[in-house]
């Protein structure tokens, strides 16, 4: 356990590419109490909508394969630069099949958070925002995906219901 603004909370289990994003996250591979299952992907070469699609798979098969009863499964892309349109639709989409595989294979509610995290996001936030989650109930972001933009300066709940919105 490490504590956050004075509190202590579960570990999240950590898994895939140790990427920029996720320096700060200690790596901490099959913890039974861990809330949150974060799948580290380098889309740092990745340029087109294809590419994309191709990080994702490897990141799916990350996930069917460590998500036992984690709560929130978090993909954290690190990424060069902003994906265009067309990739980032494929994300979403993307994002909401994860989300209904998930939750069929778990019997339960499972949320799905795909975040995109440019260079200039700093790791710190990252962090910050994945110990936010959770305490987060589930169910409320079922699945989204945001930009590090997106979250360098509120919560993940925040810019979620505002996208909702």
């Amino acid at each position: 356990m490490h504590s956050f603004e004075g509190q202590a909370v579960v570990t999240a289990e950590v898994v895939g590419d140790r990427i920029p994003a996720l320096a700060s996250l200690p790596s901490c591979d099959r913890s039974a109490g861990a809330r949150v299952l974060v799948v580290g992907v380098d889309g740092r070469d990745v340029a087109t909508a294809r590419g994309v699609k191709e990080i994702l798979h490897q990141a799916e098969t990350h996930v069917a394969r460590h998500h036992r009863n984690q709560r929130h499964i978090v993909i954290v892309v690190q990424v060069a630069h902003d994906l265009d349109d067309h990739a980032q639709r494929s994300a979403h989409r993307w994002a909401g099949g994860i989300h209904t595989a998930r939750q069929r294979a778990r019997g339960a509610e499972v949320s799905v958070v795909l975040l995109l995290i440019d260079p200039a996001t700093p790791p710190t936030t990252v962090q910050q925002r994945i110990d936010e989650l959770k305490s987060r109930p589930v169910g409320v972001n079922c699945a989204v995906v945001l930009t590090g933009e997106e979250i360098r300066h509120e919560p993940i709940a925040v810019v979620s219901a505002r996208d909702y919105i």
